[in-house]
């Protein structure tokens, strides 16, 4: 829509994680990128635009339905390690998190870990969609992504007894709530109204 009614405007579309995204505006191979993670010690302009959920995710054959962070956090730290011990069936758990230099897993460790490690044991996938793909395929697997990624294929849990929706996120209602950003070197300077 915006691009229909600004067609001069051209957007090159670039997908990284958050590290990356931030050493191609430091070197101005990009203008601007649009993350769901603001460091604090970086000296860069940035906006909020939107709100979005930090979703847990599992696979569709898991009956767990629901979380509170202290079992969340308890998982992906190693010490709860079957599903059993949260209710669930007698099956191993499978830790996925995003790589180092991930603004999502930024976002997790702000909201779910505080000072707390992720387990060694946690596999890592490079994206949202490897998380979403690698979910569905491994029964007994637990992972996060942003709400904006979600599809069918994986079985969202509910966590502190509220289920991720756009309503539960736009009233601030579910617990993993994350802003997302434009971030660029500088405020841009053009008027686009």
């Amino acid at each position: 829509a915006f691009t229909a009614r600004y067609p001069h405007l051209r957007f090159d579309n670039r997908s990284g994680n958050y590290r990356t995204l931030s050493a191609g505006l430091n070197r101005q191979d990009i203008p601007y990128f649009v993350s769901n993670h603001l460091p604090g010690e970086d000296a860069q302009w940035a906006a909020p635009i939107a709100n979005d959920g930090l979703v847990v995710i599992t696979h569709t054959d898991n009956y767990v339905a629901e979380l509170n962070t202290d079992q969340l956090r308890r998982i992906y730290q190693g010490f709860v390690t079957n599903w059993r011990q949260v209710g669930g069936p007698d099956a191993v758990i499978t830790v996925l998190s995003r790589e180092d230099g991930s603004g999502t897993r930024a976002e997790f460790e702000r909201l779910v870990m505080g000072n707390r490690r992720t387990t060694a044991n946690a596999q890592v996938v490079p994206s949202g969609n490897a998380m979403k793909r690698r979910v569905s395929e491994l029964p007994g697997s637990i992972g996060y992504l942003p709400f904006s990624h979600l599809d069918n294929s994986t079985r969202t849990m509910a966590i502190n007894g509220i289920q991720p929706s756009q309503s539960s996120i736009y009233s601030s209602s579910y617990p993993l709530r994350m802003t997302i950003f434009v971030i660029g070197l500088q405020e841009p300077q053009n008027d686009y109204r």
